[in-house]
């Protein structure tokens, strides 16, 4: 008979009720309809469709504001590619390309909010006792903070840019850890940390910040 991992257990349990609690937050301030937090995620759907009309990421001028001259994007389109992978793939079930912008964008952030979660249990499965990681990441998870960058009508960047940051962590955890690690998780760690530059570019202080906590947990390991 089929059984689940423990930690599989755990791992759906969390999804079920971080889901519940992010839909409760969005219900309790905009009821059931569809509606995107601010004009930030809202500029975000617009690029996007902008993309599908011309099929240009060149164009970094938010024309919608300092109307008439527009100003500068101050996020990288590196978070449009997989907004726009997703759109593509739920446009060929529903035929219908402005609905399915729509509803990527308004769900993208709590699909990357579940990613991180999954992330965060296996960092602190690296120096958390084992009995204690399914409630150190439901803690992490309760967080006022990711809840605001993980809700639902906030296709924001930065959610992914938690993500990149989280799974920069994680593999820079694994190699501490073991000395012996493979070679492919220091190419995974500088892919990780190449996209939280790229996605951002003031994330490179907290890369630096990271590092100095880590350094100063793991320096008796060393």
């Amino acid at each position: 008979m089929f059984k689940l991992k423990e930690k599989t257990v755990e791992l759906i349990f969390l999804s079920i009720m971080y889901l519940a609690m992010l839909s409760y937050y969005h219900i309790s301030l905009f009821g059931g309809t569809m509606h995107f937090v601010d004009t930030d995620d809202f500029m975000r759907v617009v690029c996007i469709r902008e993309f599908f009309n011309n099929f240009d990421l060149n164009n970094h001028i938010i024309s919608r504001s300092n109307y008439p001259y527009g100003c500068e994007l101050h996020w990288s389109r590196l978070y449009d590619f997989f907004i726009i992978g997703l759109t593509w793939i739920i446009d060929f079930f529903i035929n219908s390309l402005e609905k399915s912008i729509d509803y990527v964008c308004f769900i993208i952030s709590p699909i990357l909010g579940l990613i991180s979660m999954i992330v965060i249990s296996k960092i602190f499965r690296n120096f958390v006792k084992k009995s204690d990681v399914f409630l150190a990441t439901a803690l992490f998870c309760a967080s006022p903070y990711l809840l605001m960058f993980f809700r639902f009508g906030r296709p924001d960047h930065h959610a992914f840019i938690t993500l990149c940051i989280l799974t920069y962590v994680y593999y820079v955890t694994k190699i501490i850890s073991n000395r012996n690690e493979e070679k492919y998780t220091y190419i995974k760690t500088a892919i990780s940390a190449a996209a939280c530059v790229w996605a951002s570019p003031e994330t490179l202080i907290v890369l630096l910040l990271t590092n100095v906590v880590l350094f100063l947990v793991y320096k008796d390991y060393m």
